[in-house]
């Protein structure tokens, strides 16, 4: 029956249950040939869009369907759902408000509100969506895992925990729950539970989607490495690799034979890593190699507590030309010199609603009237332009202008800049590792509930013996955090 409408509807229904998107998108579209006028069947053209990936196509098939059947449920709810997609969040929120009005009892529709207004940066106000819909239907694993990442964001780290271990009993494959778990113990300090759970970041989407072959066996710190060749691939940030790349010699100091391969961007300030092993920058051909393992996997291999970091630093070491160099420009400047930094990487936040890390300029202006301290911009890419918007005057210089260097250039230059400051003020980024790695003094301002290895409630780091932690008592509250950086700055000045 060609040319009947609701057999190709159908048909379409039964395949996208079957997982045949492709082909479930086919018979919709063969169907509202027919009968464009079917709202059910735009509805379901969108969930075969929304299961492609293909979000933005989803919202106008939804739009439509809605056009069609204002007060369709279903259409509402996934229009929200494609919204979040697209990070159209605010929009997002709307649209399940507009499905709440009509079914008040939609547990689905109260956690993913809830999911949206913790990526607004709510998440107080999610916490009742959370619990309306997990006492709708109490083997809501999602819910429970979205109730834990927005408790974890409020600080309330046990019953985050307890709301992870409830969605982990449900459905023990949740890597979202797992995932957020891991952070939670890392942040405690329960390192020997939680370096296990931090595994699971290599089953998150964003990660998974990199994810190699590798010509090797895996090393689990079980098998013996004397005279094996150990390729460690840098996983994560720019940050991590600064911070992780400590390993390597102890890696080379039970008799492996390292490869790093790393970011260009970093390959040459890691060349000055205490390591014997072969440098590779990532994209590069690989020699042979008898194992490999992922930088932030070596913690869990090598069975890492909070007392055996390894420490000493700096490990690692700059130039001493361009230390020199830009010792010379910077001696131009009166007092003290003290580096800022104000805003990080948000490709790195993304994946993260609660990792507002960034301040914003406006908040440091004070640390401009302090008496006897040159401000020296480090600030590159994103949020560079607010220095236009802050009425710094003449009192933050800007030494390097990172247009005129290549990539591989900026980590290196930049470091050697950090040498010649007395201090660097920054945000939580990649430069607040540099600085820890280079044994630099450092002052880190943190959000109130911070990335997990700033630990909690202490202003020191044991990663990094020269690095100060300022915490935000008051969520969002910089203002009141720089009042306490303006005073030690002055006592230090």
């Amino acid at each position: 029956q060609p040319n009947q409408p609701a057999l190709h509807g159908n048909r379409g229904t039964e395949l996208l249950a079957l997982g045949r998107q492709a082909e479930a998108l086919a018979s919709f579209d063969h169907a509202l040939r027919l009968a464009p006028q079917d709202a059910a069947v735009h509805r379901n053209r969108g969930l075969a869009l929304a299961s492609l990936k293909r979000h933005s196509e989803a919202l106008a098939s939804f739009d439509h369907a809605l056009e069609l059947a204002p007060q369709q449920f279903d259409a509402h709810l996934q229009r929200g759902i494609a919204l979040a997609a697209l990070e159209r969040y605010q929009e997002s929120l709307e649209s399940f408000d507009q499905a709440l009005a009509r079914d008040p009892n939609s547990a689905d529709a109260l956690n993913n509100r809830g999911a949206v207004l913790v990526r607004l940066f709510r998440p107080r106000d999610a916490l009742p969506d959370f619990a309306r819909s997990i006492a709708l239907r109490p083997d809501y694993a999602e819910a429970f895992t979205n109730a834990g990442i927005a408790l974890r964001g409020l600080g309330r780290y046990q019953e985050a925990l307890n709301h992870l271990d409830r969605a982990l009993s449900i459905r023990p494959d949740d890597v979202t729950a797992t995932w957020t778990k891991a952070l939670l113990k890392l942040a405690m300090g329960e390192f020997r539970d939680g370096w296990p759970l931090y595994e699971s970041r290599l089953q998150l989407a964003h990660v998974r989607q990199l994810q190699r072959t590798f010509a090797a066996p895996r090393w689990t710190g079980t098998q013996p490495l004397a005279g094996k060749t150990l390729l460690v691939h840098a996983d994560e940030g720019l940050g991590d690799t600064l911070q992780f790349c400590r390993y390597l010699p102890v890696l080379e100091a039970r008799g492996a034979r390292v490869m790093f391969e790393v970011q260009p961007t970093l390959k040459p300030l890691l060349g000055s890593l205490a390591m014997r092993g072969a440098l590779v920058g990532r994209g590069e051909v690989l020699p042979e190699y008898d194992l490999h393992i992922p930088l932030l996997s070596l913690p869990l291999a090598l069975r890492t507590e909070i007392d055996t970091i390894p420490g000493g630093v700096p490990y690692l070491k700059v130039d001493p030309v361009a230390v020199r160099s830009w010792g010379e420009r910077l001696a131009e400047l009166p007092g003290r010199k003290v580096g800022l930094n104000w805003h990080g990487n948000p490709e790195a936040e993304k994946f993260s609603a609660l990792d507002a890390r960034s301040f914003p300029l406006a908040a440091a202006a004070p640390l401009a009237r302090v008496a006897g301290v040159s401000l020296v911009s480090l600030q590159k890419g994103p949020g560079a332009g607010q220095r236009s918007e802050v009425e710094f005057g003449h009192a933050l210089a800007q030494l390097a202008d990172p247009l005129r260097m290549g990539p591989e250039e900026i980590a290196a230059e930049t470091a050697a800049i950090i040498m010649g400051l007395d201090l660097l003020i920054t945000c939580d980024t990649a430069l607040a590792h540099l600085a820890g790695a280079l044994g630099a003094r450092v002052w880190v301002a943190l959000q109130s509930v911070p990335d997990w290895r700033w630990l909690i409630d202490r202003d020191d780091s044991p990663w990094y013996p020269t690095m100060r932690l300022f915490r935000q008592r008051t969520p969002g509250d910089w203002p009141e955090l720089f009042e306490r950086v303006t005073a030690e700055l002055r006592a230090l000045a």
